[in-house]
């Protein structure tokens, strides 16, 4: 898992380093400024940023390296945001939500094809109405992934389809349902009303579900997500995020303020576009793969 954090967050660590190096060298103004200016283009946020910078200009700190004394006050601020995926007894449902082009639906399957690694035996169900190709797309990651798909037409209610998908998956014995969700109507409001149906449809079928919602999180997009993940949190009632495109980001630094925020925990991170890119976020690679 190392060897896959360190690679993605490359992107962004390198100038972090390079800015620890120089305090390092030369602990002086500037320096704390050049640090500044690089972990408030990763992202870190204000708060979080301001706390490392107080804590290395602490005199008390002199002994201790600048990657160190960052890694201890995040690790404290993050406190809660690792937390293992669980599944209660019984069939679980775990529906999917977040915007179009955060890499949802191809999560959807690395997301089945990692239960099924683990033994359980998922069914997807593609609930995403709204866009022409999105079944097409589901249908050809689930079968990469050897998962079965309950497929949808374009237009269909997804309520009934995320409704039907759970019959179907009580009455074939599957103990994991994946609902794929539309990440775009033609104004937040109505996508909000939507996912608020099919979480309603479910509960027709089994009072406990959907078990997960989890919001997909694009970390390409920094800071910009934090909002997206606002609304969403304030429709519907998520319980953890996966982060995607964490390869390459140079805005990895989100995870800290999208959790000081939500204080929701990160159950998975996305490293890379095949189907088992998708790993369980660990808090202490984050950190060293993020500040060295």
């Amino acid at each position: 898992m190392f060897s896959f954090i360190k690679k993605s967050l490359q992107a962004v660590s390198s100038g972090i380093q390079a800015a620890f190096k120089k305090l390092s060298d030369r602990p002086d103004a500037q320096s704390l400024e050049e640090l500044e200016t690089v972990l408030l283009a990763a992202d870190l946020g204000l708060d979080a940023t301001n706390a490392i910078l107080g804590e290395v200009g602490n005199e008390r700190q002199k002994n201790r390296s600048v990657s160190d004394i960052a890694k201890e006050v995040l690790r404290k601020r993050l406190e809660g945001i690792e937390t293992p995926f669980h599944f209660d007894a019984g069939l679980q449902t775990i529906l999917i939500v977040g915007i179009n082009g955060a890499g949802k639906t191809t999560t959807v399957a690395k997301l089945a094809a990692n239960f099924k690694a683990m033994g359980r035996n998922p069914l997807i169900a593609s609930a995403d109405t709204f866009r022409a190709a999105a079944n097409e797309q589901l249908s050809s990651w689930a079968a990469r992934a050897g998962v079965p798909l309950i497929e949808s037409r374009t237009g269909a209610d997804p309520a009934a389809v995320a409704f039907d998908a759970l019959k179907a998956a009580q009455s074939r014995a599957h103990d994991t349902l994946i609902v794929d969700t539309a990440g775009r109507l033609h104004n937040k409001e109505s996508l909000m009303t939507e996912l608020t149906k099919i979480d309603k449809a479910i509960k027709k079928l089994d009072s406990k579900a959907p078990q997960h919602r989890l919001l997909v999180v694009d970390a390409t997009l920094g800071l910009n997500s934090l909002a997206q993940a606002k609304a969403f949190s304030q429709a519907i009632k998520l319980s953890g995020l996966i982060v995607t495109k964490l390869d390459g980001s140079a805005k990895a630094g989100v995870l800290v303020p999208l959790f000081e925020e939500l204080k929701l925990p990160v159950y998975f991170v996305g490293v890379g576009e095949k189907i088992d890119e998708l790993k369980p976020f660990v808090l202490q690679e984050y950190l060293e793969g993020l500040l060295g």
